[in-house]
């Protein structure tokens, strides 16, 4: 049977439009690759092949997507399957509508799999939680698949699923597409629309966090974005992406190689390279850069990001009743609660407010970087995959701490930045290999356009058939 996941997305509905290729034939076969794989790599908290097949027979067959399979994050509604937050303690066990990103899948005759495993509350950078446990990578499952959408970054490149609906709130669609050899779109917030979502896009959360698409190819993203961007009238912070969109190719290039003294592994700092000559070879101005705001995002990251969120999330839990029980919680989560406990200051009222203003400054600082730039390339992770054994991070033989390790992803969130993670090459120990790219708001199509004149737009092989 010919492999399906050998095609773009947009190649593949094709196919099941002409009735060339079967959608069924495809489901049945991500169906035995998950029954075969799933258990060992805990991709799918759940899933449901035979649901799928059923939905085929309601789906939209001159949809863009049509027969094309898709996992949501376990925090995604998706109206008959569980919904919750990688926790123990806030699950829903049948979510009763959809969320609008699921809507709009389904219109464009997409077809849901399964919930994908996440690391508790989304607090990691690695997927682990009490419900499934570790969620190994697809290419050598020694190795973390990332966080915190790992578990749908694994049935991905594990051909369970064409493609992810997903979210990130520093670096949660970007790391995992890093480590699995895929790609992973940050868009600007309000271009997906955000209604109908059990765990709200707004509020705090909304200051950093967009939901966003993981897939196999650039095609299949730049389908996706077309596909999924939409303005919703009743969505106060929905925007209409196609006032502002910008087409064209980046010809003036920054490189981002190191934020505050921590660069990047020896693989990423020669897919930096290839880069770099490549855009100059295509005539591309290219400069390595040192923005001072890149620099200045750690401390908001960390205290907005993590400590007042998880605080906000907590408060919430117990008003609606089921509130969480750190001893019940990961040791991974533990370990972050003791830190925040220890290593930083009571959050008050003052300083959660002065940080809030600060990051507007540095979003503004940011701003200014692109009156001479189009975009900028960065490392996604300073390291590759992390061992599911050793979970402590080196870089050169020193020891980092994760969010210095992750500081290249989570600066676009605080930022404000649009990201694409995109793979580059295999290292020698069999582990993909990756970059992003970021530009201002609105111009996810410059993005695209920029890594096909390039040529990052190709799939990175999966180890599964």
């Amino acid at each position: 049977m010919k492999a399906f996941s050998e095609l773009d997305a947009r190649c593949l509905a094709s196919e099941f439009r002409r009735g060339t290729l079967l959608p069924t034939d495809c489901i049945e076969q991500q169906a035995r690759l998950c029954a075969k794989h799933n258990p060992t790599i805990r991709a799918l908290i759940t899933h449901d092949y035979p649901r799928a097949r059923q939905q085929l027979q309601k789906s939209n067959p001159q949809g863009r997507l049509y027969g094309l399979t898709f996992s949501a994050k376990d925090s995604v509604d998706v109206a008959g399957f569980p919904v919750g937050d990688g926790g123990q303690f806030e699950r829903i066990p049948n979510a009763t509508a959809h969320a609008r990103l699921v809507n709009r899948l389904f219109e464009e005759g997409a077809i849901c799999v399964g919930k994908g495993n996440m690391s508790e509350y989304g607090k990691s950078f690695v997927t682990d939680n009490k419900i499934l446990g570790p969620t190994l990578n697809p290419f050598d499952i020694r190795f973390s698949a990332g966080g915190s959408s790992g578990g749908d970054a694994a049935a991905v490149a594990a051909n369970m699923a064409t493609f992810a609906l997903v979210s990130d709130m520093g670096g949660s669609v970007r790391i995992p597409a890093n480590f699995c050899g895929l790609f992973g779109l940050l868009p600007t917030r309000g271009v997906f629309p955000g209604l109908g979502l059990s765990h709200s896009p707004n509020g705090l959360v909304g200051l950093l966090r967009s939901h966003g698409v993981i897939a196999r190819s650039l095609d299949d993203i730049e389908l996706l974005h077309a596909c999924l961007k939409e303005y919703v009238g009743e969505d106060p912070f929905s925007i209409p992406e196609s006032l502002f969109a910008n087409d064209s190719a980046a010809t003036r290039i920054g490189v981002i190689d190191s934020i505050g003294g921590i660069g990047c592994s020896p693989e990423i700092q020669s897919s930096l390279a290839n880069f770099t000559n490549r855009a100059i070879q295509r005539g591309c101005k290219v400069q390595r850069i040192e923005p001072s705001c890149f620099q200045q995002c750690l401390e908001p990251f960390i205290t907005l990001g993590i400590q007042a969120i998880l605080l906000q999330e907590d408060f919430t839990a117990r008003d609606n009743g089921c509130a969480r029980d750190s001893s019940k919680e990961t040791s991974g989560l533990q370990k972050t609660r003791q830190r925040l406990s220890s290593e930083l200051p009571q959050l008050s009222a003052e300083r959660l407010l002065r940080l809030w203003r600060y990051v507007d400054g540095l979003r503004l600082e940011a701003g200014n970087i692109f009156l001479d730039l189009d975009l900028i390339v960065s490392p996604v992770c300073a390291v590759l995959p992390p061992e599911l054994s050793n979970p402590s991070l080196s870089l050169n033989g020193s020891p980092l701490a994760p969010e210095l390790a992750t500081r290249f992803s989570f600066a676009a969130n605080v930022l404000g930045l649009t990201a694409l993670a995109f793979p580059t090459a295999i290292a020698p120990n069999g582990l993909p290999v990756g970059l992003q790219v970021m530009g201002p708001r609105f111009t996810e199509r410059r993005l695209f356009n920029t890594l096909r004149r390039l040529g990052y737009a190709a799939r990175i092989p999966s180890p599964i058939k």
